[in-house]
Parts: C-alpha cells; structure tokens; sequence
C-alpha cells in the first residue's frame, strides 16, 4: 500500500511518522522549495503531549519544550480575570497539561523522526484523479504519481480541497493579529506561566519559551480583512497602540527584532460536512482549520495522525472504508472545536466599555469545574 500525503507542516509530517510504524509506504509531497514553520511560537495542549506519547515523541519534543504550570487571563491593569492550573492534567491523565515551543523546533523534531520517508519539495499539486486502481497527481512542476490513497495535508488554502470542494467557505474572524519572538525576557516573568491580555485595545498574549524567549502575540479588531493600515503597522505603530496596557507589554515589544514580527489577519474554515471522498481524505487545517482562542489548531492535527493510524490498525485492508469511519468520528469533534474557537474569540475581542466590565464579571465568576470539564473534553481520546 503506498499513500502519498500532500503538505509538509505539523499535520503532514506527524501523519507520515504514524503511517510508517504500522508498515505503510508514505511519501510526501511539500509545495515549497524548502519547509519553512509558518508562524513563531506555538503553545500546545494535553492532548497533543499525550498524542505524541502515543507516538513516541513525547521525550523528543518535551526537550525543546518549555512546560506550563499556569494560564492567566489579565485585565488591562494586569489583574487576574481568571486562571486555570495544569495540575489536574498532570493528577488525572498523567500528562503536562500544555507547554510552548518554536515552531522551527518543533519541525525540526518532526523532520528527524521521518527518518527515510520520501520528501519532495517544490511539488505543487495541480491536480488529481481517481478510479479503481488508485489516485494519480499531477503537480506543477510536471512531475506525476500514483498512489494507492492520498491525504491532503495541505493547510486552509489546500489545493487539493478546493478540487473536491470548489465552494468552501475560509472565514475572517474579525481581527489581525501581530506575532514575535524575543531573545530575552524581562525580569521577573514568571517562566511557567503564560497569559493574555485582555483589553478595549485588543488581546496581549505572552508565552514563554525555552531559553528565556518569550513568543507574544496581539490581536486587534478590524472591519476587514488585509486593511492597509495594519498590513503596514511597525514597530513603532505597536508600541504606541499597546503602551498603554501593564508591564511588560511595552518592553517584550521594544526587545522584539523588527524582522521578527510576522502579521496576518486571523480566519477559519467554516465547518465542512465531509473528510472523506472515496480515496482522497482531508486531514490538519486543510479540514478543519481553526482560530487560535482554545490552541488546538495544531493539537486537532497531531490527534488526526494518531486517529488514523488507530483506525487502520483495526480496518488494515480497506482505507476508504477507513476514510468513512475517520470522518464519522472527527467531524463532530473538530466542528465543535472550530464553532467555540471562533465565538471565544469573539467574546475576548470585546472592545466596549460596558461588555469588557461584564465580561471580565463572568469570567471571574467561573467555577473551577469548568476547567476540569473543559480538560476532559480535550483529552477524550476515545472521542477523538
């Protein structure tokens, strides 16, 4: 059996390290001359450390990770709104309840542990076409292959979906967002605990990394997307807009190389009814791409190889058949995460006066049970 996986990021590489410890053929299939991690920094839950336990990789991964102890929800001031520990994670499933780590890292583990699976760079898919014998693709630059079955791994513009799919729906969530990666942190931040900001400005977050990095974020409302005025916001522009928010916002910013700040507007794919068509399925953001409020846009794809390979496990001599079961059993899962995502990311964009101060009333009224069903929601495996 030989399966070609389209998309070289989280969700493609893990997915071809899980196919080849049950004996599969894989090769992948990377748009781009060479990978490069999209993004900066990257907080990961309980679920992808036990899905990468799962897969061998925890200890690999965990040594360039920076583990957490705390969430915090702050206020413009810098006063707790709400906090959740990772303690019940660690008391109840045995596992860090989330940690941090650079994406270039975090690729580079993955790339290690692909070990001989076939790479080819600089293959853009073109197109696709199936029968009985199996999934011919075409890409780009002229090359063509067969394989048995294909997953599209292809991130939130996926080619390959837009074949299948020609009228998905990619949704602007109604903010752009700045993200950087100091070399430094200022003193006194507590290196275990990560936080967001929450204020009529926009949202601040800080996360800490290994090495006394720091990867922060910040969120700002606007109309639509791609805005000229903030495609071309600089260093300067964010300090002014920010500076008003508790310390050390204005200090990770100024410590931040200009060349380090990446922008892009924050968007998701409105839930899909379909994974699966005949041997073709859809795995990663390429089927259930997601905003960053609940960090398991990554998690949703590193839980897809491990799902995967469970399901062929117990069905090894029909994929398609494979295919079908897979998409019964992540679409309801995914599509709840993607739908909360997007309205938390609302809820946390408040920008009035009135609703912050009845926001922040709410949340501080949470009781802690809420957390503890939320974490056993994320790490319902069996769900998954």
């Amino acid at each position: 059996m030989k399966i070609a996986i389209i998309g070289g990021g989280i969700a493609g590489l893990t997915t071809a390290i899980a196919l080849r410890q049950i004996g599969i053929n894989v090769s992948i299939y990377e748009a781009n001359q060479e990978l490069r991690p999209a993004g900066a920094g990257i907080a990961l839950a309980a679920n992808a450390v036990k899905a990468f336990e799962l897969l061998g990789l925890r200890d690999k991964i965990l040594a360039h990770g920076n583990p957490f102890e705390l969430f915090s929800i702050l206020n413009k001031q810098g006063k707790i709104i709400t906090e959740s520990n990772h303690f019940a994670a660690v008391e109840k499933y045995k596992v860090i309840g989330s940690f941090s780590i650079h994406r270039s890292d975090l690729q580079k583990t993955l790339l290690e542990a692909i070990e001989d699976i076939p790479l080819y760079l600089g293959h853009q898919f073109l197109t696709l076409t199936q029968n009985n014998e199996g999934v011919t693709l075409v890409f780009r630059n002229g090359h063509t292959a067969t394989f048995d079955y294909v997953l599209a791994a292809d991130g939130i513009h996926s080619a390959v979906r837009q074949q299948l799919v020609p009228d998905t729906k990619i949704r602007y969530a109604g903010y752009t967002c700045w993200r950087g990666v100091t070399d430094t942190a200022p003193s006194g931040l507590n290196p275990k605990q990560a936080t967001e900001t929450w204020a009529s400005e926009g949202r601040f977050g800080i996360v800490p990394l290994q090495g006394g990095r720091i990867y922060w974020f910040a969120c700002v409302n606007a109309p639509t997307g791609d805005e000229p005025r903030f495609r071309n916001f600089s260093k300067t522009d964010l300090l002014r807009h920010f500076g008003q928010l508790h310390a050390p916002v204005a200090q990770i910013i100024g410590l931040t190389p200009e060349k380090r700040i990446l922008h892009n507007d924050i968007i998701d794919l409105k839930p899909l009814r379909q994974l699966a068509y005949g041997k073709v399925l859809l795995i990663g953001d390429a089927a259930h791409a997601m905003t960053p409020n609940m960090g398991q846009g990554a998690c949703q794809g590193i839980e897809d190889a491990v799902v995967l390979q469970r399901l062929i496990r117990q069905y090894p001599t029909d994929l398609s058949e494979v295919f079908q079961k897979f998409e019964a059993v992540r679409l309801p899962r995914t599509t709840t995460i993607v739908n909360r995502s997007f309205t938390l990311g609302k809820i946390a964009q408040a920008s009035q006066p009135g609703l912050i101060a009845l926001r922040n009333a709410l949340f501080r009224l949470m009781p802690a049970s809420m957390n503890n069903r939320q974490l056993d929601f994320i790490m319902d495996m069996n769900a998954a």
